[in-house]
Order: C-alpha cells, then sequence, then structure tokens
C-alpha cells in the first residue's frame, strides 16, 4: 500500500510490471496496456507540439485496428480528496466494440472520466461512460483494483470468460502483491 510516508509513484512501476506479467502469461492475445507516464501522460496532459501530439494519435488508431482490446490505467494527480492519487480503468475491446470503464470510488473522478472521454473521441467512440464494475475500495488500494480488472480483461479475451478472477478478494490481492515482488 503507498502512503503519504512512502514513495507515492510505484504505483506507475507496478502496472507496467502487471503489463509485463500478464503478455508473458498470454502471449497469443492482442492486447496493449498504455504506459500512463509515458504514453497517456504526454498525450492527455502534458504540453506539446501539435505535429508530437497528432503523431501519439494515430499511433494509438492503428493501434485500435492491430489489437483487440486496449487497456488505459488513468491517473488522476494528487488532490486534497486523493493524497496519493487515484487510478482507473478504461477497457476497449474491438470487436465487438465494446467499452467499459471501472472506477472504484463511489464517486467518480472526474478528472480520470475526462481522459477516458478525450480517449474515447481521439478513437473516434462516443458513448456515455458509466463504470461497469462493483468493487468499491476501501483504502488507498486503486492501484491494485486496476491490475485486477486488467486481469480480468485480458482472461476473458483469452476465452477464460468474466468469471476467471473472482472478486478482488484479500488472496487475490495477495496473489497480485506476491507476483510483484517476484
Amino acid at each position: 500500500t503507498v502512503t503519504p510516508t512512502k514513495p507515492t509513484k510505484l504505483e506507475d512501476q507496478h502496472l507496467r510490471m502487471w503489463n509485463l506479467a500478464l503478455s508473458a502469461t498470454f502471449p497469443k492475445e492482442k492486447f496493449e496496456i498504455f504506459d500512463a507516464q509515458c504514453f497517456l501522460r504526454r498525450l492527455l496532459g502534458e504540453a506539446m507540439e501539435q505535429e508530437d501530439q497528432e503523431i501519439l494519435k494515430q499511433w494509438l488508431r492503428k493501434a485500435f485496428q492491430d489489437q483487440d482490446l486496449l487497456l488505459f490505467p488513468l491517473h488522476c494527480p494528487e488532490s486534497e480528496d486523493h493524497p496519493v492519487g487515484h487510478w482507473t480503468l478504461l477497457a476497449v475491446q474491438r470487436q465487438p466494440q465494446e467499452v467499459r470503464y471501472y472506477e472504484t470510488l463511489a464517486d467518480q473522478n472526474e478528472f480520470c472520466l475526462s481522459k477516458a472521454v478525450s480517449l474515447l473521441s481521439i478513437l473516434g467512440i462516443t458513448q456515455d461512460l458509466k463504470p461497469k464494475n462493483v468493487f468499491m475500495q476501501k483504502d488507498e488500494e486503486c492501484c491494485e483494483c486496476v491490475m485486477h480488472y486488467m486481469e480480468l480483461e485480458v482472461r476473458h479475451l483469452a476465452g477464460e470468460g468474466w468469471g476467471s478472477v473472482l472478486s478482488l478478494h484479500p488472496e487475490h490481492r495477495l496473489t497480485i502483491r506476491g507476483q510483484l515482488k517476484r
């Protein structure tokens, strides 16, 4: 768990490692998990030249044509409401086209939601986003929740179904932590 006394920038690294674990576990599946710090922050947050931003948008559209599933871990920066920030997940399935948005707070984080809407706009998808999940976090665990939903999405893509990863129970969270430590 990330707390104010521990480093707060480890979550994106955990997401990168989880991406590697999922890619190694499901090498035949066509999915892409976009890096929140390197790609999404540049595309959606930092000021950059229009030409460079258009290159990133074209790359994103091409990925949507080439992959069956796109996963976007979205980050809200630190604020008074979220001292260590907040994470949500946008999942975009190409065929049949479906969009799922995972928010683990009772009140939607508007910052993350606006990023999700921007990404859908770049992909040419118009859809109202309503959270698909029913699990609500109890503590500072949104990054673990995002990893849980990433795994659920990839396992569903691999044909294991939506029940392949049960609810985010404490044993599954311990499994996630154990794999990240390895």
